[in-house]
Formats: C-alpha cells, sequence, structure tokens
C-alpha cells in the first residue's frame, strides 16, 4: 500500500521487470544488475531523456509501502520500506548499467517464488491502468487459493490506485470507488489476462464493509511466458514529456484512447507547437485531450477500412478499352481529393470534376459494372458502363471530400473556442487587417468588429484565415488516407 508519492503505471511496469530479473539472478544476491535497456527502450541515456528514467527510479526509492501479510495463516506482521533501497545508474565501456537492491523486509517478500507469484510480464505489458496492473499481481499470489484475503474496503483504494489515502479521497463514497476504480480494473483483468475475477462484497448493514475477488483460471491453455523479457517503452512518455505533457495526464488519456490515437495526437500537437499560430498552445494535455475522440474515431475506421470484406478495401476494376476476353484487376485507384463543394465556403469557385487535382483517371474507380469477359451488362457498351463508372466514382469522391472538409472546419473552429478571451481578441485583430488588405466588402468587416467572429457571415473568413495560418494554404484539401477513412466510416 502506497504512503507517499503516486506510482504510475509505467513505473510500476518498469519495476515488475526489475523483480522479474531479480527472481532469476537469485536471493543470495544483495545488489541486482542488468543492462539498462533491458529494462526500458525509447530513451536514449546520453540525452536529456536519462532524466525521465532517474525520475522513475527516484520514485520507486522515495514511495514507501506499508503491508501486513493478508491472511491469517502467514501472520499479522507490520511492514514499511521503499520500492527499492537504492538506484545506480552508471555507463561502463559504453553501455549503461542499472543497479539496485530491496531493504531486507521487502527482498523476502518479493523474491520468494512461494511468497510472490512469478508473474507474466507479457500480460502485464498489455495492461494499461495501474489498478489493473495491481489487481492482476494480487490475484496471480491467490490465483490458487480462489479467493483474495478480505479487507475493508478503503484499504483497496490506495492499492489498487496507487496513490496515498488523502483527506480528498477520504471522504469519497464507496460507490464512487467501484465506478472509477474497480469496475474499469476487473473488466480489463478478465479482457486481456489469464484469469477471470469477480468482486465480492460484503455488506455491514446496509452499506459495504469489506470487498475481496474471487479468482478463477481462464479455461484455454495458460498462456506461460513464451516471448523473451520486453523492456519498457519510454518513447511515448519522452516525447509527450518533450512537448509539455505531464506522464500522469498521459497515462490517463493512453487508458481512455490507447497508445496509437495518443502518439498520432502527439504528432499533431508537435505540429502545432511548431507553427505557433496565432499563440502558443498554453496547455498542451489540454488541446492534446481535445485532438484525442477525432484521433481514435479516424484509427478505428482505418483498422475497420482494413479487414477483408470491407467497401474501402476492395480494389476496383478498370473497364477493357477493347472489349478484350480477360480483363485483369487494376491496382486501387487513388483516394485524391475530387471536386471542393463551394458550399464550404473556401473563397473560391468550384473545381469542374474532370479538372480537380488528382482527380481519378478515366476508367478507374468502377466498382463491378463490367464482368470479366468485358461485355457490358443491361444493353449498355463497355465505354458507357465506364463513363457511368466514372461518374458514380466522382460523386462518391465528392460526398467524402465535403465530409471530411466538413469535419476539418469544425476541428479548426473548436480550436479558435479553446483559446483564451485575450488570444481571440488579438485574433479578431489579425482577421480585420487581413480583410482590409483584401479590401472585404465593409458590411462584412463591420460585422466582425459588432457580432465577433462566431458569426455566420463572419465565420468562414475566420476558419479560412486561422486554418491557413495554423496548418498552410492546404488545410481543407484531404490526403489519399483522410478520405479513405472517411469512406470506409460512410460506405459507397
Amino acid at each position: 500500500m502506497p504512503k507517499s508519492t503516486r506510482i504510475t503505471s509505467l513505473g510500476r511496469k518498469a519495476y515488475n521487470v526489475l523483480l522479474f530479473m531479480a527472481q532469476d539472478q537469485g536471493l543470495d544476491k544483495d545488489v541486482f544488475r542488468a543492462p539498462l535497456d533491458r529494462v526500458v527502450k525509447g530513451v536514449d541515456f546520453d540525452s536529456h531523456d536519462h532524466e525521465l528514467i532517474k525520475k522513475h527510479l527516484r520514485a520507486m526509492v522515495s514511495t514507501t509501502v506499508e503491508w501486513q501479510s493478508p491472511t491469517t495463516g502467514e501472520g499479522a506482521a507490520w511492514n514499511v520500506s521503499g520500492l527499492l533501497a537504492h538506484a545506480r545508474i552508471a555507463k561502463e565501456r559504453g553501455q549503461v548499467w542499472v543497479e539496485w537492491s530491496y531493504a531486507v523486509n521487502l527482498k523476502q517478500e518479493l523474491l520468494e517464488p512461494t511468497v510472490f507469484a512469478r508473474l507474466k510480464l507479457e500480460v502485464i505489458s498489455q495492461l494499461r491502468s495501474h489498478a489493473g496492473i495491481s489487481l492482476y499481481e494480487i490475484c496471480t499470489r491467490y490465483k490458487d487459493v480462489g479467493r483474495t484475503a478480505r479487507q475493508p474496503w478503503r484499504w483497496w483504494r490506495p492499492v489498487l490506485s496507487g496513490q496515498p489515502e488523502t483527506e480528498r479521497t477520504a471522504r469519497l463514497e464507496y460507490r464512487i470507488f467501484k465506478r472509477d476504480t474497480l469496475k474499469p480494473a476487473i473488466a480489463e483483468v478478465n479482457a486481456i489476462t489469464d484469469l477471470e475475477v469477480e468482486l465480492l462484497e460484503h455488506k455491514e448493514g446496509r452499506s459495504v464493509g469489506e470487498i475481496q475477488f474471487l479468482i478463477r483460471p481462464k479455461p484455454q491453455a495458460s498462456l506461460g511466458l513464451t516471448t523473451p523479457l520486453e523492456p519498457v517503452d519510454m518513447a511515448l512518455v519522452g516525447q509527450a514529456a518533450g512537448l509539455g505533457v505531464e506522464e500522469s495526464k498521459l497515462e490517463s488519456l493512453v487508458a481512455e484512447f490507447g497508445e496509437a490515437a495518443v502518439a498520432a495526437g502527439l504528432k499533431t500537437l508537435s505540429q502545432r507547437q511548431a507553427h505557433e499560430y496565432p499563440a502558443p498552445v498554453r496547455d498542451p494535455a489540454r488541446y492534446l485531450r481535445s485532438l484525442m475522440p477525432g484521433e481514435a474515431a479516424k484509427l478505428a475506421t482505418a483498422l475497420q477500412a482494413a479487414e477483408p470484406g470491407h467497401p474501402a478495401s476492395r480494389s476496383a476494376l478498370v473497364p477493357p478499352e477493347s472489349g478484350g476476353h480477360g480483363a485483369a484487376p487494376a491496382s486501387r485507384p487513388s483516394l485524391a481529393p475530387a471536386a471542393r463543394p463551394a458550399s464550404v465556403g473556401s473563397g473560391v469557385a468550384p473545381v469542374a470534376p474532370s479538372r480537380a487535382a488528382g482527380a481519378l483517371p478515366a476508367g478507374a474507380g468502377l466498382a463491378g459494372g463490367v464482368g470479366s469477359t468485358g461485355h457490358g451488362v443491361a444493353g449498355g457498351t463497355p465505354t458507357h458502363l465506364a463513363a457511368m463508372g466514372r461518374d458514380a466514382q466522382t460523386r462518391r469522391q465528392a460526398r467524402w471530400t465535403e465530409e471530411w472538409i466538413r469535419r476539418r472546419r469544425e476541428q479548426v473552429i473548436e480550436e479558435i473556442r479553446q483559446m483564451s478571451p485575450e488570444i481571440q481578441a488579438e485574433l479578431v485583430q489579425q482577421l480585420l487587417a487581413d480583410m482590409e488588405r483584401r479590401q472585404v466588402h465593409p458590411s462584412i468587416r463591420k460585422r466582425l468588429q459588432t457580432s465577433g467572429w462566431q458569426h455566420p457571415l463572419v465565420l468562414t473568413e475566420m476558419v479560412r484565415f486561422y486554418a491557413v495560418g495554423s496548418r498552410g494554404e492546404h488545410w481543407d484539401q484531404p490526403s489519399a488516407q483522410d478520405l479513405l477513412a472517411v469512406a470506409a466510416e460512410l460506405g459507397d
């Protein structure tokens, strides 16, 4: 049970790697050593990243934990120590090594196989939350018993959350703890690990006083440690720290949206910080969170599109030009931007579909209009069917493009709304100067001054002005991958 600083899930995983290595090296040793790159990866000791490693080791040494044997058969001794007794990093003959040790009382608890079960690190590496990791560790220890010890529910809260009890948490009710910590942790363990865990509540009168967990191994064969020991990947944390996002906030986003979506969001955040337009990002973590729903949705549609049999993953056929037999399937046509609809308010006249940049070449994009023999259907000639196929593909692309631009505009508008009133006012003045330079009609300029940038008459101008400054001239031109994601979601 932690009694001082908070333990992050990444720190917990790194600690488990150290524990795994210490178990391999044996109880007879007082000090354990390992190459640093076997413990963590994605960091460079010769760069500023080594501060991240030191931070986690420092936390392991300074975090005090209290425990007493949770079953009556093991006695009732009370203990306290740091997670690590000491830690040391040194570079020897070109290789960085980490050295660590445990307090005498904790060492016996952790390294004695009959007391502390050997954990499956390939399972732990897939768990996202600290509560999920802690619950899996405890249940692994008692899986042969079939249930954990029965303890007051307040005892479990710091154990699972990794945070010391405070005055604020002491006032929280059990239902909050169950909703925010217990249920997500149980769901995570049941979904990912080799155990099935069930919450067992014991009431005192009308309220829950104590809880414990029932444990059953899953019916499939044991996973076993069949893969080599993998170091903990700290690349994402290092990247986030460089952009001003704290590890605890990053951890929360990863738990909610997944690592891939957060990685994509960090890339967008990095690009936004590079522009510093119209002002530097004041709260990187808040900005990153605002990106997450969109990044998660984009990732989900891309994964869906990659599934076999999905409409967006099927290759289109090129109609035969001369009606020959055995026409072969062509490679998938490029989903480059088609005509931009005039309704999006880009300030330019619509481009004819056949002239649009990246428009599909003649004959491409016909989805099943012609058989493999090249003969037309329903009395149409191959040339006529090819033209029909091109028209249908152009309409689909226009619909996908229009939807992508609509979402892009909403993202830009939300970005501006998240700015402080002072920065919004500064942006309005910059837009006003730009409109005067371009000799925009005086009535529109007056509307900006009297009604603000969100007025329908002015909104399009603001979106264009801010988007060009923050994203470049091609802010409203989707890539092939962008359109593929929209196509996967909307279908044909």
